[in-house]
């Protein structure tokens, strides 16, 4: 997550630059200092490097997204008793993750098995 907010800073950077870049090169194109070739090279990077910034964008909302789908929630507190899945592993929808034991139960002196499963 930290490498997409990074990559979309470093492109909106590097945007901006080419953007004022892009001005500086229509002013001397106008005066007649440069070349149509380098007032184009300075348009075609102005123009790549907004896309980068959409990319980078998209990039960093899979992230998140991705990141949300990852996350999983009880849907009240409680204990995890056993971890049966390693990090990052990809798990099938049904799969048991972990037993879970609510507070509840514990406050209670029961002991209520819980099982999380993967949609």
């Amino acid at each position: 997550m930290e490498s997409a907010r990074a990559a979309l800073e470093q492109a909106k950077a590097t945007a901006a630059n080419a953007n004022r870049d892009l001005k500086r090169q229509e002013k001397l194109f106008e005066q007649k200092i440069v070349s149509q070739a380098k007032l184009e090279n300075a348009r075609t990077t102005d123009k790549t490097s907004q896309a980068q910034v959409v990319q980078a964008r998209k990039q960093l909302e899979t992230a998140q997204e991705n990141l949300e789908k990852s996350t999983l929630t009880a849907p009240y507190d409680g204990i995890i008793n056993s971890v049966s899945a390693d990090s990052f592993a990809t798990i099938s929808p049904g799969r048991p993750l972990q037993p879970f034991i609510t507070q509840i139960a514990l406050k209670r002196g029961l002991r209520c098995l819980i099982t999380l499963l993967a949609d």
